[in-house]
Protein backbone atom coordinates (compact mmCIF):
# COMPACT_ATOMS: atom_id res chain seq x y z
CA UNK A 1 0.00 0.00 0.00
CA UNK A 2 1.24 3.14 -0.95
CA UNK A 3 1.81 5.55 2.58
CA UNK A 4 1.39 8.74 0.42
CA UNK A 5 -2.00 8.13 -0.70
CA UNK A 6 -2.88 7.12 2.71
CA UNK A 7 -1.58 10.38 3.85
CA UNK A 8 -3.22 12.12 1.73
CA UNK A 9 -6.84 10.35 2.15
CA UNK A 10 -5.91 11.61 5.58
CA UNK A 11 -5.69 15.10 4.87
CA UNK A 12 -8.59 14.76 2.68
CA UNK A 13 -11.03 13.81 5.56
CA UNK A 14 -8.93 16.44 8.01
CA UNK A 15 -10.12 19.03 6.21
CA UNK A 16 -13.66 18.48 5.85
CA UNK A 17 -13.62 18.69 9.62
CA UNK A 18 -10.57 20.62 11.21
CA UNK A 19 -10.05 23.87 11.58
CA UNK A 20 -7.68 25.35 9.37
CA UNK A 21 -5.49 26.20 10.07
CA UNK A 22 -5.67 23.31 12.63
CA UNK A 23 -3.81 23.17 16.05
CA UNK A 24 -1.93 19.92 16.41
CA UNK A 25 -3.76 18.41 19.06
CA UNK A 26 -6.62 18.39 16.98
CA UNK A 27 -4.96 16.04 13.71
CA UNK A 28 -3.74 13.78 16.57
CA UNK A 29 -7.35 12.97 17.69
CA UNK A 30 -8.42 13.18 14.07
CA UNK A 31 -5.28 10.09 13.81
CA UNK A 32 -6.51 8.47 17.03
CA UNK A 33 -9.99 8.22 15.25
CA UNK A 34 -8.65 7.62 11.71
CA UNK A 35 -6.29 4.50 13.43
CA UNK A 36 -9.49 2.91 15.33
CA UNK A 37 -11.83 0.50 13.07
CA UNK A 38 -15.93 0.46 13.60
CA UNK A 39 -17.55 -2.76 14.26
CA UNK A 40 -20.94 -2.47 13.93
CA UNK A 41 -23.18 -4.86 16.49
CA UNK A 42 -26.62 -3.34 15.32
CA UNK A 43 -27.99 -4.54 11.82
CA UNK A 44 -28.31 -1.24 9.80
CA UNK A 45 -25.21 -0.01 11.44
CA UNK A 46 -23.25 -1.68 8.63
CA UNK A 47 -24.58 0.96 6.33
CA UNK A 48 -23.27 3.67 8.03
CA UNK A 49 -19.84 1.88 7.76
CA UNK A 50 -20.67 1.33 4.22
CA UNK A 51 -20.89 5.18 3.84
CA UNK A 52 -17.65 5.73 5.44
CA UNK A 53 -15.94 3.31 3.17
CA UNK A 54 -17.42 5.31 0.18
CA UNK A 55 -15.48 7.88 0.72
CA UNK A 56 -12.87 6.44 -0.23
CA UNK A 57 -14.20 6.34 -3.98
CA UNK A 58 -15.00 10.16 -3.71
CA UNK A 59 -10.76 10.50 -2.36
CA UNK A 60 -9.88 8.57 -5.05
CA UNK A 61 -12.33 10.44 -7.86
CA UNK A 62 -10.85 13.36 -6.88
CA UNK A 63 -7.35 13.03 -7.09
CA UNK A 64 -7.65 10.68 -10.06
CA UNK A 65 -6.07 7.65 -8.30
CA UNK A 66 -6.98 4.59 -6.61
CA UNK A 67 -4.59 3.06 -4.15
CA UNK A 68 -4.17 -1.29 -3.96
CA UNK A 69 -7.49 -2.80 -3.52
CA UNK A 70 -6.47 -3.95 -0.23
CA UNK A 71 -6.68 -0.26 1.16
CA UNK A 72 -10.60 -0.02 -0.32
CA UNK A 73 -11.24 -3.01 0.98
CA UNK A 74 -10.13 -1.88 4.36
CA UNK A 75 -12.33 -1.80 7.53
CA UNK A 76 -14.16 1.73 8.28
CA UNK A 77 -12.64 4.06 10.45
CA UNK A 78 -13.88 6.06 13.49
CA UNK A 79 -13.15 9.04 11.52
CA UNK A 80 -14.47 7.70 8.48
CA UNK A 81 -18.11 6.78 9.89
CA UNK A 82 -18.00 10.16 11.96
CA UNK A 83 -17.10 12.30 8.72
CA UNK A 84 -19.79 10.06 6.21
CA UNK A 85 -22.73 10.46 8.83
CA UNK A 86 -21.99 13.87 9.86
CA UNK A 87 -22.39 14.66 5.15
CA UNK A 88 -25.64 12.52 5.81
CA UNK A 89 -27.12 14.43 8.84
CA UNK A 90 -26.13 17.78 7.09
CA UNK A 91 -28.39 16.49 4.22
CA UNK A 92 -30.91 15.87 6.70
CA UNK A 93 -30.83 19.43 8.81
CA UNK A 94 -28.73 22.25 7.00
CA UNK A 95 -26.40 22.07 10.02
CA UNK A 96 -22.83 21.92 8.27
CA UNK A 97 -20.73 18.48 8.07
CA UNK A 98 -17.89 20.07 10.38
CA UNK A 99 -20.47 21.16 13.45
CA UNK A 100 -22.35 17.83 13.56
CA UNK A 101 -18.85 16.18 13.48
CA UNK A 102 -17.78 18.31 16.57
CA UNK A 103 -21.34 17.83 18.25
CA UNK A 104 -20.35 13.95 17.90
CA UNK A 105 -16.75 14.45 18.93
CA UNK A 106 -18.70 16.81 22.26
CA UNK A 107 -21.35 14.23 22.66
CA UNK A 108 -19.01 11.10 22.99
CA UNK A 109 -16.93 13.07 25.52
CA UNK A 110 -13.52 13.17 23.38
CA UNK A 111 -13.72 16.78 23.20
CA UNK A 112 -14.05 17.39 26.56
CA UNK A 113 -10.59 15.07 26.96
CA UNK A 114 -8.89 17.35 24.54
CA UNK A 115 -7.65 20.69 26.14
CA UNK A 116 -4.56 22.66 24.33
CA UNK A 117 -1.70 20.42 25.97
CA UNK A 118 -2.72 17.38 24.51
CA UNK A 119 -5.16 14.42 24.95
CA UNK A 120 -4.16 11.12 26.02
CA UNK A 121 -4.48 8.69 24.06
CA UNK A 122 -5.93 5.68 26.03
CA UNK A 123 -8.76 7.92 27.01
CA UNK A 124 -9.68 8.11 23.89
CA UNK A 125 -8.91 5.03 23.07
CA UNK A 126 -11.72 4.15 26.07
CA UNK A 127 -14.29 6.81 24.94
CA UNK A 128 -14.18 4.47 21.57
CA UNK A 129 -14.35 1.00 23.12
CA UNK A 130 -17.77 2.30 25.11
CA UNK A 131 -19.32 3.35 21.80
CA UNK A 132 -18.39 0.77 19.63
CA UNK A 133 -19.40 -1.58 21.90
CA UNK A 134 -22.35 0.00 23.05
CA UNK A 135 -21.65 0.54 26.79
CA UNK A 136 -23.39 3.75 27.18
CA UNK A 137 -26.88 4.50 29.14
CA UNK A 138 -30.07 3.74 27.76
CA UNK A 139 -30.87 6.93 26.80
CA UNK A 140 -27.15 7.37 24.80
CA UNK A 141 -25.82 9.00 27.74
CA UNK A 142 -22.20 8.81 28.67
CA UNK A 143 -21.07 7.78 25.01
CA UNK A 144 -23.67 7.58 22.24
CA UNK A 145 -23.27 10.09 19.40
CA UNK A 146 -27.16 11.21 20.29
CA UNK A 147 -27.52 11.47 23.68
CA UNK A 148 -31.33 11.43 24.87
CA UNK A 149 -33.33 13.28 27.95
CA UNK A 150 -36.40 11.41 27.45
CA UNK A 151 -35.71 8.43 25.31
CA UNK A 152 -38.89 6.06 24.34
CA UNK A 153 -36.17 3.29 23.66
CA UNK A 154 -32.92 1.31 24.41
CA UNK A 155 -30.21 3.19 22.51
CA UNK A 156 -28.47 0.99 22.63
CA UNK A 157 -30.00 -1.51 20.37
CA UNK A 158 -31.02 1.12 17.89
CA UNK A 159 -29.67 1.42 15.19
CA UNK A 160 -27.58 4.82 14.84
CA UNK A 161 -30.10 5.80 11.82
CA UNK A 162 -33.06 6.20 14.19
CA UNK A 163 -30.99 7.41 17.15
CA UNK A 164 -30.35 10.41 14.64
CA UNK A 165 -33.85 10.64 14.11
CA UNK A 166 -34.94 10.52 17.82
CA UNK A 167 -32.42 13.08 18.19
CA UNK A 168 -33.38 15.65 16.06
CA UNK A 169 -37.14 15.38 17.28
CA UNK A 170 -36.48 15.53 20.46
CA UNK A 171 -33.99 18.54 20.11
CA UNK A 172 -36.45 20.20 17.51
CA UNK A 173 -33.73 20.14 15.05
CA UNK A 174 -34.44 21.35 11.33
Amino acid sequence: MDDSIDDAYFLWLGAKVADLPAVAVQWDVLRELHGTEFAWLVVGDDNRAMDGIELRTYFCNEVGACPHPIWMGMGCSILELLIAFAMRCEFQTDIPVKDWFWMFMENLGIKASVNSHGFIPMAIQDILHVFIWRMYEYSGNGGGLFPLRDPTQDQRQLELWYQFNDYIVENHLP
